[in-house]
């Protein structure tokens, strides 16, 4: 009976123990799936921000300007610089800069070309002239020359005729150099206006100032301030 006895106890005990062990891992095995839960929805979570954060950084570097491109594209193409800095109104303007300049360097060609065949003959004919002996003269000495201008007929001496045909020339060849000079501020435009679209105005950068306590290397101190500039 006493041995009886002795194994009931003993069998109950395990069996308590074995319960509340049981029962320890049960809370425990709860504990660790919420644990485990929450660490997924957390780095369900990250992932997500992360995620979110490359499209908007990876959509934000696609819509930034960056100056040296529209400086290429400018150098290249001229106008192309400024619709990729999305300023399009100014194509016009930088190509009525070749119009103006295309216009101009016509104009003084047929200048040019008028006086020219106008001098060269005045100046045959009066060759021709002086050549002819003085009893056996056929050609006529002529003093002036008529030319035609945008319309406008006038006669010229042949001094005049000379100037007037070296001063169109010079002005011809000089609107040949007003082109590279357009092109070079629709290089400079694109830039500028590049660096302009991509400086940074947000609120992050702020400047303040503040008071401050001063203390030397003899271990003086002063009232004093300082001023801060915090950039983003």
């Amino acid at each position: 009976m006493k041995y009886i006895l002795t194994f009931v106890l003993v069998f109950v005990f395990k069996i308590s123990i074995y319960s509340q062990i049981s029962k320890n891992d049960s809370l425990r095995l709860i504990e660790i799936e919420k644990l485990r839960k929450s660490y997924a929805n957390v780095k369900d979570t990250v992932k997500t921000s992360v995620v979110l954060k490359n499209n908007i950084d990876s959509s934000s570097n696609k819509n930034k300007i960056i100056p040296r491109v529209a400086t290429i594209k400018s150098a290249i193409l001229p106008g192309s610089g400024q619709v990729y800095n999305k300023t399009i109104w100014k194509v016009p303007l930088v190509y009525g800069g070749f119009a103006v300049t295309g216009y101009y360097i016509v104009r003084w060609n047929k200048t040019y070309q008028a006086f020219k065949t106008a001098y060269f003959e005045l100046s045959s004919n009066n060759e021709i002239y002086a050549k002819e002996p003085l009893n056996q003269k056929t050609t006529i000495l002529k003093t002036t020359m008529p030319v035609t201008i945008n319309g406008d007929t006038k006669e010229y001496s042949e001094d005049n005729l000379r100037n007037n045909t070296n001063l169109s020339r010079k002005n011809r060849d000089g609107s040949w150099l007003i082109i590279p000079v357009v092109w070079a501020l629709n290089i400079l435009d694109a830039n500028i206006t590049a660096h302009l679209k991509s400086f940074d105005l947000t609120d992050d950068i702020s400047f303040k100032a503040q008071p401050n306590l001063l203390q030397d290397n003899f271990g003086n101190q002063a009232f004093g301030g300082k001023f801060i500039l915090a950039f983003k």
